[in-house]
């Protein structure tokens, strides 16, 4: 039996302390404000939870929104950050106590923050400390909280410290065989958000397919229940993996068609409008970044594909082509290559250029460049090379 510390026993923090405590784990815990029945929880000071504690502090304090910003009313203004008073405040007093005690200690922080948080808000208070920090937050549903922490689809864990992540992850061992994700913190931090947006899009998809249906004479039940069978493309790990836009003789048209359609309806949120204009809106932001390379190193442009995606020849609807178009509406010459579409011996690479790896053929992410040249690939699926420069937004390279 291992004895945990834990900090914070509000809604979410008592329960999932409390169901750790019914694995078999001695879970002491403290909070200012102290719950009316902690449970299987032992109540304690914030020093005696440093003092028993076998070297765990699961931290679960709130970063809570103005009320005004709950969804319980229309949002009043600008967006906002969370309030991060009570977390800082919390890894404060702990380091504190864990320096007065001479006690190492590895603190795992659950409370959901925004990417950045944790390295400019939190670390900064452990230096000098004997804590080590490791950012893993839960995914529960309200009403389910003990069911989630026992089973839940994986646990995500973010930390800089090899060590820190071995002691968290080697305790939930303990509670589940579910599969554990270890990211960096900014991952981590990112992914929690993320998920969580994930399930007010995938509500609001279905809410405007719902009012289409009554514009429609279709049936909402039937319409989703027809698109949860697709576990292979839409319910699935597909097309999960940033990169390109979409292509292909369907999808772009499609969501102009139903744009026009949720206009025509009267749609209270025309979803699929903002989706065209974000599509093209993240190849601008690509076509900017070529822009930037080909000014600062004087290279000319290669778009590598043309297809809108790998195995096939096709090119309707191409982000590739979109992406083209774009740079050539800034001004800039571009050439381009496809190896199913345009000849072998007219590949390029033998100088030096400004290449974007639009279409991910096997045959471009294994091609050789000339040294000097920059490789700017979306995908983020080309191997680095000896005097390349290679550009993978958005990712850790």
């Amino acid at each position: 039996m291992t004895t945990v510390g834990w900090l914070g026993l509000g809604k979410l923090g008592l329960k999932c302390a409390d169901t750790l405590a019914g694995c078999g784990h001695n879970v002491i815990g403290y909070d200012p404000r102290p719950p009316a029945d902690y449970g299987r929880v032992v109540p304690a000071t914030l020093a005696e939870v440093v003092a028993a504690t076998d070297g765990l502090v699961f931290v679960c304090v709130q970063t809570p929104h103005s009320p005004a910003f709950g969804g319980d009313r229309p949002v009043p203004g600008p967006p906002r950050d969370f309030d991060y008073s009570a977390l800082t405040q919390a890894v404060r007093e702990l380091a504190a106590e864990a320096v007065t005690q001479h006690k190492p200690i590895v603190a795992v922080v659950i409370s959901t923050v925004l990417p950045g948080t944790t390295r400019a808000r939190l670390l900064p208070l452990l230096r000098g400390t004997p804590v080590k920090l490791v950012y893993g937050p839960y995914f529960p549903a309200m009403g389910t909280e003990e069911q989630d922490f026992l089973d839940p689809e994986f646990q995500l864990l973010g930390s800089d410290d090899q060590v820190a992540l071995s002691a968290a992850a080697g305790l939930y061992k303990t509670v589940h065989g579910a599969p554990l994700r270890m990211v960096s913190i900014e991952s981590a931090e990112l992914a929690k958000v993320a998920y969580n947006c994930w399930i007010s899009a995938k509500i609001v998809w279905a809410n405007m397919i719902g009012e289409l249906c009554d514009a429609t004479g279709a049936d909402a039940d039937e319409v989703s229940g027809t698109l949860a069978l697709a576990t292979r493309r839409i319910l699935s790990p597909a097309y999960m993996r940033a990169g390109m836009g979409d292509g292909g003789g369907c999808h772009p048209r499609d969501l102009v068609a139903l744009s026009w359609l949720s206009r025509q309806a009267g749609a209270s949120a025309d979803m699929a409008g903002f989706l065209v204009a974000a599509r093209e809106s993240q190849s601008e932001r690509l076509a900017e970044l070529v822009r930037y390379q080909h000014e600062l190193t004087g290279l000319p442009v290669c778009v590598l594909g043309r297809s809108f995606k790998p195995g096939v020849a096709i090119t309707d609807g191409s982000p590739a082509l979109l992406l083209i178009r774009q740079l050539e509406d800034a001004g800039i010459s571009v050439a381009s290559w496809d190896p199913l579409i345009n000849s072998r011996a007219d590949k390029p690479g033998r100088v030096p250029r400004v290449f974007v790896v639009a279409t991910a053929h096997p045959e471009i992410l294994s091609m050789g460049f000339a040294a000097g040249s920059v490789v700017v690939d979306p995908h983020g699926l080309v191997e680095s090379r000896p005097g390349v420069v290679l550009i993978t937004p958005g990712r850790r390279r």
